[in-house]
């Protein structure tokens, strides 16, 4: 196994991932709101989540990203999208490997 392959397995590599290349639908793990928000929500959760195989893949990885609403009033709304699907920002996306990666066919489901 190469060294990067090592250390990825053990942290997080930031990087802009080309959408084609997202293999399952997309879940939601965590909605805050910012300006009420207390530390201990935003840190230390859990959360149960499904994805489902859209293709028949190799799944090697979990990409996390983030939106954020942008609101004030009633009069303005905007979203900062982070995710491959979107134009792309300096914010990039989060890649987990998993160590052992998993031959998938479309319309598998994944519970974590």
């Amino acid at each position: 196994m190469s060294t990067m392959k090592k250390r990825s397995l053990h942290s997080a590599i930031v990087a802009t991932i080309p959408a084609d290349t997202i293999r399952t639908t997309e879940a939601e793990l965590l909605s805050l709101d910012l300006l009420t928000c207390t530390e201990a929500e935003a840190s230390g959760f859990e959360t149960k989540f499904t994805l489902v195989v859209q293709t028949d893949s190799l799944i090697t990885a979990l990409v996390g990203y983030f939106d954020c609403d942008f609101t004030m009033g009633s009069s303005y709304k905007d979203v900062l999208h982070t995710g491959p699907k979107h134009e792309s920002t300096h914010w990039e996306q989060t890649t987990f490997f998993l160590r052992h990666p998993i031959q998938a066919t479309a319309g598998t489901v994944f519970k974590f």
